[in-house]
């Protein structure tokens, strides 16, 4: 009995490394090579395993750049289209694949033999909420057994955080790459919105054009009357002095001219519009083109140009987005229209931001209640089986102190892990703000920092009365721990004071302390802590304001809107 009680407590052990790392990789937040690094890391560490290689969902293929051996990260550029390799039997069916002897397996493709050299294969997918977002593929485990069901389920685990992580990353990309295009169109409208020189207009535009949608080269101009003036001409990252294009290069503009709107093609070698004076390559060319067009009059036209096979085709969304810059050339006073836009990128942004922090939010009640509910029953269920035993052995062997001394180490080491998994569970969700609200977590925190910290914190809650919605709750909760974190660290203050106020359909929050105070305008941009408090308010659409001198303490007051939220 004493070595079942110990097997069942290294495998809650065993479950509760599982799923710190598990948790780590789902908050876990940065650019997607770390993000990549960080799931080879996990994948290596739980799997036990020398072997891991990552694949990325493009359109119909898996991707892979970088296979990791033994931690040591190589290069590994290769595509798998559907069905094609174990990487394109995953995409094509979205559930893993085992393989015990990849030598004769007929779905493992020869550059993974020769590189990977691994006898067992484990591919699953990378996804989560029916979404796909790649594969993870690991090879050979390191104790040099096959991999078995548990190493699907730990794998499919593994894929299924992944893929969590990856949906925020791609949530974290979209709103960054709006708005790094809406702040190119604004750059754009500041640059030319007091030009009048017509070849800088156009040359601005199609420089732009050209770095917005990813082209290697273009071709831009004017009209006069009936008559297309090209004026620049631009490849390789260089301005070049026009080159006499004749009729047959013209042909694109004047389609442009006559029909005043946007052209996307792929065809270059059979297409009559397309101008092939601009690239001396023969390869296959994508080529879109846009009028800069004014009360129905079109005024000039820019075409930009890439490889095919080696940039990709041009989509309508690029049309779209040079369509937009030739709209700002030819009105030149459009600045106020893009600084909409650019407040729309931001709102989006913002948007994107709160779904994410609800998603985190949401993950974490969601595993606090897994490690408090399975994993605490587990540990009382193992303390109670633990007493059982002693009692009778006891009876048995009534004078025994060195079994009672076991027995007492082994009670220890549970409630040891008991209090870890209540700490974990605690930082995570704590369970007082669902079950009792706002105010209780808040004194709950409170009476910890307190004790933590020795800060003298006063709390007073005036006219706060009844459960706020859980969004208001969770988001107040953390920028009160936040706050008073900032407080510990840096402030050197004494003296806290935290206020919460309802008054009507507002809330107002209030953390004063009496520290040595900064300047708000001198923030820097890695003091994410502010940072943070700041997107929590503004997803509530609520105002905060920041107080503070040197040398005389800091004030930080939050204002929400409950009717808003609600």
């Amino acid at each position: 009995m004493p070595i079942r009680s110990e097997n069942q407590i290294e495998s809650l052990q065993r479950q509760f490394k599982t799923s710190q790392h598990l948790l780590q990789l789902s908050s876990y937040a940065s650019d997607k090579p770390s993000l990549l690094n960080e799931i080879a890391k996990t994948a290596t560490l739980l799997l036990d395993v020398n072997h891991v290689v990552i694949g990325l969902a493009n359109e119909d293929m898996i991707e892979t750049t970088y296979r990791w051996q033994k931690g040591e990260k190589l290069p590994f550029n290769y595509r798998f289209t559907e069905g094609a390799g174990i990487q394109g039997w995953v995409l094509l069916y979205k559930t893993p694949y085992l393989t015990q002897d990849s030598s004769i397996d007929p779905q493992i493709s020869p550059h993974t033999l020769q590189e990977i050299a691994s006898r067992t294969l484990l591919c699953v997918p990378l996804a989560y909420q029916g979404e796909f977002y790649g594969t993870l593929l690991v090879g050979d485990r390191n104790d040099g057994k096959s991999f078995d069901q548990e190493d699907v389920e730990l794998a499919s685990k593994i894929g299924n955080q992944a893929g969590l992580t990856l949906q925020h990353c791609r949530l974290i990309e979209e709103g960054n790459r709006r708005a790094a295009v809406l702040e190119t169109l604004h750059q754009f409208s500041d640059q030319i919105s007091e030009q009048n020189n017509q070849e800088q207009i156009i040359y601005q535009l199609l420089l732009h054009s050209i770095e917005i949608v990813g082209g290697s080269s273009g071709l831009g101009g004017t009209v006069e009357g009936e008559k297309l003036l090209p004026l620049i001409s631009f490849k390789d990252g260089e301005k070049r002095d026009m080159i006499d294009c004749g009729d047959d290069g013209l042909k694109l503009g004047e389609w442009i001219l006559h029909n005043n709107q946007a052209y996307l093609s792929h065809e270059v070698q059979s297409d009559a519009y397309l101008n092939r004076s601009i690239e001396e390559s023969k390869d296959a060319m994508a080529t879109l083109a846009v009028p800069v067009s004014q009360d129905g009059a079109c005024l000039g036209w820019v075409e930009v140009h890439r490889p095919l096979l080696k940039q990709g085709k041009f989509s309508w969304d690029h049309v779209w987005l040079v369509q937009s810059l030739a709209n700002t050339a030819a009105i030149a006073l459009g600045k106020s229209q893009l600084f909409v836009e650019l407040q729309h990128g931001q709102q989006e942004l913002r948007a994107l931001t709160a779904q994410l922090v609800t998603r985190l939010e949401e993950e974490r009640k969601r595993i606090a209640r897994e490690l408090h509910d399975e994993a605490g029953q587990e540990l009382v269920s193992i303390r109670l089986s633990l007493q059982l035993l002693q009692a009778k052995v006891n009876q048995v062997q009534p004078n025994q102190s060195n079994l009672k001394a076991e027995f007492d180490n082994v009670r220890k080491q549970i409630n040891a892990a008991g209090k870890r998994l209540s700490a974990v569970s605690y930082q995570l969700r704590p369970p007082l703000l669902d079950e009792s609200g706002l105010q209780a977590a808040l004194d709950q925190l409170i009476r910890e920092m307190r004790t933590r910290s020795q800060l003298s914190i006063d709390f007073q809650s005036k006219g706060y009365s009844e459960r706020l919605p859980s969004e208001i709750e969770i988001n107040c909760y953390r920028i009160v721990q936040e706050g008073l974190t900032n407080i510990f660290r840096y402030a050197q203050a004494s003296d806290v004071q935290i206020i919460l106020l309802q008054e009507e359909a507002t809330l107002s929050l209030k953390i004063i302390d009496d520290g040595i105070g900064f300047d708000p305008d001198q923030i820097r941009p890695k003091a994410l802590g502010l940072l943070g408090i700041r997107e929590r308010v503004t997803m509530l659409n609520g105002d905060l304001e920041i107080d503070s001198k040197l040398g005389e303490g800091a004030t930080l007051s939050v204002s929400i809107p409950l009717a808003e939220v609600e």
